[in-house]
């Protein structure tokens, strides 16, 4: 599917712009973030009267205003309240690890534009580390292996 994107790409409509609103697993802009929020949440809740609580999945290295810039578009796209959960936290949870157990789990979450290693014990990550490449980038890298 990523291959049939990426194909896609750059080969548009004249009447039609492809943007990426996220790079790296952050925001590059913020007008079409908070307009796909805003679809993702008319999708899923309708014409509903009630705003959502929402919960979004953020890169475990990102800056305080890159966390506010998320809080602030999915706030303006809809969202009574929004909470951040670091993507390893939530993989682990995902995946169903018990990460409120004093022993050690390590987690990889392989994204598009980032890859999350940390080490999660007692609710928090102990150590982390986040390699950020773009998919073209690590085909590439792939392919000088063999």
């Amino acid at each position: 599917m990523v291959k049939k994107q990426e194909e896609c790409f750059g080969r548009t409509p004249g009447n039609i712009v492809a943007t990426r609103p996220l790079r790296e697993g952050v925001i590059s802009n913020y007008t079409v973030t908070e307009k796909m929020l805003k679809h993702f949440i008319n999708k899923v809740c309708g014409k509903s009267i009630f705003a959502p609580r929402i919960m979004i999945c953020i890169p475990s290295q990102v800056t305080e205003v890159e966390k506010k810039a998320v809080i602030d578009a999915a706030s303006q796209a809809g969202a009574r309240k929004v909470y951040l959960i670091e993507e390893p936290i939530a993989a682990a949870i995902g995946a169903g690890i018990d990460i409120s157990k004093a022993c050690g789990n390590m987690v990889v979450d392989i994204g598009g534009g980032t890859t999350d290693i940390a080490v999660i014990s007692l609710r928090r990550i102990c150590c982390k580390h986040i390699y950020k490449s773009s998919r073209r980038q690590i085909r590439r890298s792939n392919s000088q292996i063999y």
